[in-house]
């Protein structure tokens, strides 16, 4: 882009003098339109006085075009987000894709020795289905985010400020920028914050590193994509960790209706000890441990140091989240596996854990004693 832009200002030269053509007034330049202006929701990208001093944090005090007898709403513009935010960096189109459901059949299957074109067949219809319904997802909220940033410019048009907050006098007022992760934050405006509930740990599973010696061979000849890329969120669990897990230890005697669900109680054991075991992997892995930052973080840092080490810990506490929720489900399957009633599960859970944790496995609880009650 400087390169573009410097040629197109040096054929007017008698209009732009050679300070304007410096890399620091063009990075100063750019520094200012990538984080002062507005730009999907309106014509065009604009620099709004005053309205372009506000700080980020998530607020529901937003910034609407509208007509003067036009009531601001905000409410389909985040028609496009995914998992709760908008960093598409994991969940782009072209990525989302190169689905795996179909690549675990096949890995599962294929590299066994005995014919399974049957059951492959089977299971490959299943897994084409799911991947059908997430390309279907996918085109919606591209259909409907084309239709909601399709302004039209006008004379009369206003570019407004709507809080949804009471502000004391004299305290700051905050703008959201949108539903950004950290990673986002960081990225394009240069900060990140703590308990940003649109924040996520990405996750990276080489398909090799956790298969067995027999299907290794398969996936190195076979497989274009050998790494799955997922999102964890803090207050979720992550079940297409548990997903692909699962699909590599299944085995016949599990039943083919435990390939995609929980449905077996031995296979789910493993599941659950082997994702547990490849997140405190993760986790082991930085040079630094959570407490370590949060330490840090207590200590007078210069605020880029600040702003990194925040972006780092708060990675890790999702990770440990998830951790405690698959830690939670092993308690829960060794129960199960000792002889204990469902409902007595559920009772035990309600009274020991807090409302936080149950309501993240509820999902992943639901489905494993629906499939086990037939």
């Amino acid at each position: 882009i400087w390169a573009t832009w410097k040629q197109h200002l040096s054929s007017f030269q008698s209009y732009f003098s050679e300070s304007m053509l410096e890399w620091s007034e063009f990075y100063w330049a750019w520094k200012v339109i990538s984080t002062r202006a507005f730009g999907k929701f309106v014509p065009h990208t604009t620099l709004a006085p005053i309205a372009e001093f506000l700080n980020h944090t998530n607020v529901s005090t937003f910034y609407s075009y509208n007509l003067p007898d036009e009531e601001p709403d905000a409410s389909l513009r985040y028609s496009d987000e995914s998992d709760q935010d908008h960093d598409d960096l994991l969940n782009l189109p072209i990525k989302r894709t190169l689905l795996y459901y179909n690549d675990l059949v096949r890995v599962n299957l294929l590299s066994r020795e005995s014919d399974q074109t049957e059951l492959l067949e089977e299971l490959s219809s299943e897994a084409t289905a799911y991947e059908d319904k997430i390309f279907s997802e996918i085109a919606s909220k591209a259909e409907a985010d084309n239709l909601n940033t399709s302004l039209e410019e006008s004379p009369e048009a206003e570019l407004r400020i709507v809080s949804g907050e009471t502000y004391q006098k004299g305290s700051e007022v905050f703008l959201s920028y949108g539903r950004y992760s950290n990673r986002q934050l960081l990225t394009y405006y240069g900060f990140a914050f703590e308990n940003n509930k649109y924040d996520y740990a990405p996750i990276y599973i080489t398909l090799d590193e956790i298969a067995s010696s027999q299907q290794v061979p398969y996936i190195n000849e076979n497989l274009e994509k050998k790494v799955i890329e997922i999102k964890a969120k803090k207050n979720l669990l992550q079940q297409e960790l548990l997903n692909c897990f699962r699909a590599i230890h299944w085995d016949f005697e599990h039943g083919k209706e435990a390939f995609f669900a929980p449905k077996s109680l031995e296979l789910e054991k493993k599941v659950l000890e082997e994702a547990n075991g490849f997140l405190k992997g993760m986790l082991g892995n930085f040079e630094t441990s959570l407490e370590e930052d949060l330490e840090l973080l207590s200590q007078n840092v210069p605020l880029k140091l600040r702003f990194a080490v925040i972006y780092r810990s708060e990675i890790k506490k999702i990770l440990h989240k998830q951790v405690e929720y698959i830690s939670l489900l092993e308690r829960i399957t060794n129960n199960l596996v000792n002889g204990q009633a469902s409902n007595q599960v559920i009772e035990d859970l309600e009274t020991s854990e807090d409302p936080q944790s149950i309501e993240a496995i509820k999902n992943y609880l639901v489905s494993l004693l629906h499939n086990l009650s037939f």
